[in-house]
């Protein structure tokens, strides 16, 4: 072996003189991404190793070929005697880990050392039971120990000591904790297996394995830790971050936080379609975005005591609109924040009517920069902006909106750094035509009605705007989609119950959402709901567009509407609307009561 980090070898196993041309990429993005560590396809001995030296000569790859036992591979059977048997780890002795990854795996990005600094003895893909109800939720459905061996990070001195003896006595909190996890979900049958099985494997693990023919990965992360309390297995939680394989699809959509795992095992059976792996491994963004997480990007912001903000103010032809006033109000708001480390940026869309005189006015002050060219409305300008920040955070400030605290951005920023958080967003104030005043009724479910966040209160790290671009699509409530973006994908928020800033009523969003544009609303609101999450969880995209505005209280009636409660699977989702039904039905219990005594007079 080469004079690499020591700490893991890289391991590809495969009985097949021949690879298909999936399994020669993957195989070649794994020599790639993990160039920096030492990596040895094994073999068996009659299979060739003519492809894999020519990739070798010719692509000029780095890896070693080693030859397989006789027994080894071939056949599930003949894996399982490999992977469990100590002359297998044996080989790679002089390493701390070794790292299996099948040919079936995608490796997104170097991530190894990651993993081994948490000092896990064992880590693989997590482990589903499969749904018997629409409502049931991937964390009720995650198993809590165990992990797929096609991508799995294994300490070797532990699986030398594991596969060396024959039994142990029971882990009695993971006993517990599987039996519950069986009877929480009511999977009696299963619970019958796991106590046969726990009781065999107790008097001898090996024949128990041979008997049944018990999977090496199962064997090793579910029965082993049940002999071994002193074995780490990396619990689900964290393993999801790790590898996934099943549910992979809605995992990328609602548990990951916007990050990728470190690989994908077995995408070829569990996405849709085989050239679905495109989307994510062809996502820089989404790829960039998570490597910044693991270089402790948060921790270095943490340290920063006033990072950058920038806030973002769209223009166009405000003198002809007559929005000065608002506009001078909106650029005095910013300038006179606490906070002192803010680029004001307007993007104004090549005004003629006098507007960039009034800007330019801000600018020779020092207070802003202005970008101006034609473009094609609010959503491009919005993108534009992002693209042109520098700030850790961007915040969209309309030109007849405006902060009204003087330590709003003081507040988001604070409440950012203090929880770790990614994106921010305030209560606020709306003010009427008539100059009256009421508070926005902020609700962070309310993004799945249409209904939630004011944007001007939001604040959100930069590079995940570059890399979401919700404002290049050609959605109608392209901030609504934004904002349900970060939620689903679970991107960690902070929040201020104070009000931050006020929006006038009106402007443009009236229009574009309102009137003659509902229809298309409503139905765009259901495709990117149905789209990100809905299918998911086993609605349709008209169960979808009934949650706009909760509108199915009216529209549908209450028994529909308590039915499509029963497929949220975001708790708090599912609580926050059957919380609205409840207060709707008390609202117009009477008008309900009356419509059913007139059915019942109109049957008799």
């Amino acid at each position: 072996m080469s004079q690499k980090n020591k700490d893991c070898i890289v391991v590809i196993p495969t009985h097949k003189a021949t690879m298909s041309s999936e399994e020669d990429r993957s195989f070649k993005n794994t020599l790639e991404v993990l160039y920096n560590w030492d990596i040895v396809l094994l073999l068996p001995q009659d299979v060739s190793h003519e492809q894999y030296d020519a990739i070798r000569i010719n692509d000029k790859f780095q890896f070693s070929i080693i030859t397989a036992n006789l027994g080894w591979m071939g056949s599930i059977e003949k894996y399982n005697d490999m992977a469990l048997s100590p002359e297998f780890y044996q080989l790679f002795n002089e390493y701390k880990y070794v790292l299996i990854c099948h040919l079936d795996a995608w490796v997104f990005r170097d991530e190894l050392q990651r993993w081994i600094v948490k000092d896990y003895d064992y880590i693989g893909a997590p482990w589903f039971l499969t749904r018997k109800k629409n409502n049931e939720t991937l964390n009720d459905l995650m198993c809590p120990r165990g992990g797929n061996g096609g991508f799995s990070l294994r300490k070797v001195e532990k699986m030398i000591e594991l596969t060396s003896k024959r039994n142990g006595t029971l882990n009695i909190s993971l006993f517990f904790k599987g039996c519950l996890f069986l009877v929480k979900n009511k999977r009696y049958y299963y619970l019958k297996i796991f106590l046969r099985s726990c009781l065999e494997s107790l008097k001898d693990v090996n024949e128990f394995q041979k008997k049944y023919n018990v999977y090496e990965d199962a064997l090793i992360s579910v029965f082993y830790s049940l002999l071994d309390k002193r074995f780490y297995v990396a619990p689900a939680e964290d393993a999801l971050f790790f590898s996934i394989e099943m549910n992979s699809e809605e995992i990328l959509n609602s548990e990951l936080r916007w990050q990728l795992p470190f690989a994908m095992h077995g995408y070829d059976k569990y996405l849709t379609s085989i050239d679905a792996i495109d989307k994510y491994r062809n996502d820089v963004q989404r790829n960039n975005y998570t490597q910044n997480l693991y270089r402790n990007d948060l921790t270095q912001l943490q340290q920063t005591n006033a990072p950058l903000v920038t806030v973002v103010t769209a223009t166009f032809n405000l003198i002809k609109s007559g929005r000065v006033e608002t506009f001078k109000q909106c650029m005095q708001s910013v300038k006179e924040q606490s906070y002192n480390n803010i680029e004001h940026i307007i993007i104004d869309g090549a005004s003629t009517d006098g507007t960039l005189e009034l800007i330019q006015e801000y600018v020779d002050k020092g207070w802003c920069v202005c970008f101006s060219q034609k473009d094609d409305g609010p959503w491009d300008a919005m993108y534009k902006g992002h693209q042109r920040a520098n700030g850790k955070f961007v915040n969209y400030m309309n030109s007849d909106d405006y902060f009204c605290k003087k330590n709003a951005i003081e507040i988001a920023v604070n409440s950012l750094i203090k929880e770790s958080a990614d994106w921010f967003f305030s209560e606020g104030i709306v003010m009427r035509a008539d100059g009256s005043f009421y508070p926005f009724p902020t609700s962070l479910y309310g993004i799945f009605s249409c209904q939630g966040i004011l944007h001007q209160s939001m604040f959100v790290r930069t590079d995940i705007l570059k890399g979401m671009n919700p404002f290049q699509t050609n959605h109608i409530t392209r901030e609504n989609y934004l904002m349900m973006l970060l939620y689903i994908n679970n991107i960690k928020h902070a929040y201020s119950k104070e009000s931050l800033v006020c929006y006038r009523e009106g402007g443009f969003s009236a229009e574009a959402y309102g009137n003659s544009n509902l229809p298309l609303t409503v139905n765009d609101f259901a495709k990117y709901f149905y789209d990100n999450i809905g299918r998911f969880w086993g609605m349709t995209e008209d169960e979808c567009r009934s949650m706009l505005a909760w509108g199915c209280f009216r529209q549908n009636g209450i028994r529909y509407s308590y039915i499509v409660s029963k497929k949220l699977r975001i708790r708090s989702l599912q609580f926050a609307f059957r919380k609205k039904l409840a207060i709707y039905i008390c609202k117009n219990i009477g008008k309900l009561i009356l419509r059913r005594l007139n059915r019942i007079v109109r049957f008799l």
